[in-house]
């Protein structure tokens, strides 16, 4: 797999009371100007890159930071080795919800 062919690679593994979910790319990895402050990512129009030609208005992260965060969870972005990021989400796993008993 070659870094330039736009490659992702997902996991996910399901641990006693939460749920974890990793995707990493092989992308130019995070900006120097997010060296210690990467989770600002997840802010509305908030842009990995400066502006450039790259469509987008910067609500990606935030949305999903926003659904995350609905299902007290938790989002975070780290550098991978060899480069790229990897974006991991932690999720709380507890008991389905009875479903109600229908009539009939």
């Amino acid at each position: 797999m070659s870094k330039t062919d736009g490659a992702i690679i997902i996991g996910a593994e399901a641990r006693i009371d939460t749920l974890v979910l990793k995707v990493r790319d092989f992308g130019p990895g995070l900006p120097m100007s997010y060296k210690d402050k990467a989770n600002h990512l997840f802010e509305k129009f908030t842009r990995g890159e400066n502006e450039s030609s790259k469509r987008g208005a910067g609500l990606g992260l935030a949305i999903c930071n926003a659904i995350v965060d609905a299902h007290k969870g938790k989002i975070s972005v780290t550098p991978a080795n060899g480069g790229g990021v990897e974006f991991t989400v932690i999720l709380p796993r507890s008991a389905p919800p009875e479903l109600p008993i229908a009539n009939s």
